[in-house]
Formats: structure tokens, sequence, C-alpha cells
């Protein structure tokens, strides 16, 4: 007969052997970045405005946001998995993904996201504004309205990130010494993971 104590050092196996199976490195095709919104911003401070596009980076892994504005992604990218607390302020990144998730996921809502996220990234938790500090957004009259609309909604995110009761999305956390690393977004447990539970269930279900 199997012992509780057996029975969770066999799913913990299988749990380790999971994540042993699935390659610490990830292969993926970028193939579009939609929704999103072209703004002119700067990641060095004042000076140095440049356009942005900023928004979901649509991957046949899954869909992500930059965490690392400071470099550019296209085509076919090898990524390195990292642990989710090796990224600086991952729980209010995570709270960022958790509100976009459960947005209307217009081009607004995506751009203002991966503003929010580069704030985080880019001056830290101890900042909020993309007037001043590194991560800033540039304004004039002619486009103004977008992007004082795309400000505002933002900083509303960059405040969802403080509160521990927005809910937090998963996230796989993905680096590249030569491209944007980026947070792929996982809404679900992965299907080996289910496949795991289930068989710690049948184990438990057979013990008794």
């Amino acid at each position: 007969m199997i012992d509780s104590l057996t029975i969770v050092r066999i799913v913990g196996a299988l749990i380790c052997s999971t994540f042993a199976l699935t390659a610490q490195t990830l292969n993926v095709s970028l193939t579009s970045v939609t929704p999103s919104e072209t703004i002119s911003g700067s990641f060095t401070g004042a000076g140095g405005f440049a356009n942005r596009l900023a928004g979901v980076l649509v991957f046949d892994y899954a869909d992500a946001f930059c965490v690392e504005p400071l470099q550019s992604v296209s085509g076919v990218v090898t990524y390195d998995v990292q642990s989710y607390n090796s990224l600086p302020n991952a729980d209010s990144i995570a709270r960022v993904l958790g509100a976009y998730l459960g947005s209307s996921k217009t081009s607004l809502e995506a751009a203002s996201a991966q503003w929010a996220i580069w704030e985080i990234v880019g001056d830290g938790i101890g900042s909020r504004s993309f007037r001043n500090g590194n991560t800033q957004i540039f304004f004039d009259r002619r486009t103004g309205v977008l992007r004082e609309s795309i400000e505002r909604r933002a900083l509303e995110y960059y405040d969802l990130s403080q509160l521990l009761s927005t809910p937090a999305a998963s996230f796989v956390y993905a680096t590249n010494p030569t491209s944007q690393n980026v947070v792929f977004m996982i809404p679900e447990p992965s299907s080996s993971l289910l496949g795991v539970s289930s068989l710690a269930a049948l184990l438990l279900r057979r013990r008794r």
C-alpha cells in the first residue's frame, strides 16, 4: 500500500520531471504586434525621443509584453526561460498583466499596459510619471490627445499593479542577450501540469 508521503514524493518527482523535460529554452516566432499603438517616447530620460510600437507581442508560443525596451525583437528568437523572481518587481508586472487580461484588450489598453510595464521596469516602484525619469512619453499638440489618453490609462495600470487585490496573471519570463526580454502570458495551467494533477488524484483515490 502506498502511504501519503510516498504519494507526495511521486507527485513532486513528476512535477520536477515535467519541468525538466520542458526545455529551458524556447524557440518562438514573432508574428505581429497587435493590438498596439505607436507613441513617441524615451527610455533613457529626457531627449532621444523616438516612435515606439507598444502593445501585445504575438508569438506562436503565447502573447507577451516586452520587459526590455532598449532592445528590438523580430522573426525567430531563442529565449532562455528564467525564474519568476529573477524579474525585478515581478508581482507588480503580474498584476498589470492580470488587469490587461481583464480589460477590453483594445489598442489603447494594450499600449497603456505596455507603457505601465516599461515604467515599472525603467523607473521602479518609486516612480509614477511619464514626464520625468527614464521612461517618458513625448507630448505635442498634433498627437497629444492619444498620448495623454495612453498616459492616463498607463498610470491607472501602474496604480492597479500596486494593489494586492488586483488579480495577477501567470507568466513565463524569457530573456535573450540580443532581443527584447519578454513575459509570456499564461492564462491557464498547462496540459502537462493538469496531467500531473490528474495522476495525483488517481493515486489518492486508489489509496483510499
